[in-house]
């Protein structure tokens, strides 16, 4: 059975889930898929932190050599990063400048 302390919990950590899932899908709207992708990739670096700061958990062997593989990934993906990220437009960081769409006569080409 479940408490209402136990309650308390599971929605909180639900309300909190689904806000910070809202918040980083409206996020990524403004941020090239390349960075995307690379924040995604540090996670479990983030996820070790965090582990090691709140509760002291240590990290092996294996671990500490993933997370240096993970981290120098993602420098060497930002210094040789291809050109997706260079064109963006001044008032969105981080977001290609979109060109408008032809107009209706241009794109079906019909004259009317």
């Amino acid at each position: 059975m479940v408490g209402a302390g136990d309650l308390g919990i599971l929605i909180t950590g639900f309300l909190s889930l689904a806000l910070a899932f809202t918040i980083q899908a409206w996020a990524q709207q403004f941020t090239p898929a390349t960075h995307t992708a690379l924040i995604f990739s540090l996670e479990p670096v983030f996820a070790w932190l965090t582990s090691f700061i709140f509760v002291g958990e240590r990290m092996g062997v294996r671990g500490a050599v993933g997370a240096i593989l993970i981290l120098a990934g993602v420098v060497i993906s930002e210094e040789k990063g291809g050109t997706e990220s260079m064109a963006v437009s001044p008032d969105h960081a981080g977001v290609p400048h979109a060109q408008p769409p032809p107009p209706a006569e241009e794109a079906v080409g019909i004259n009317i």
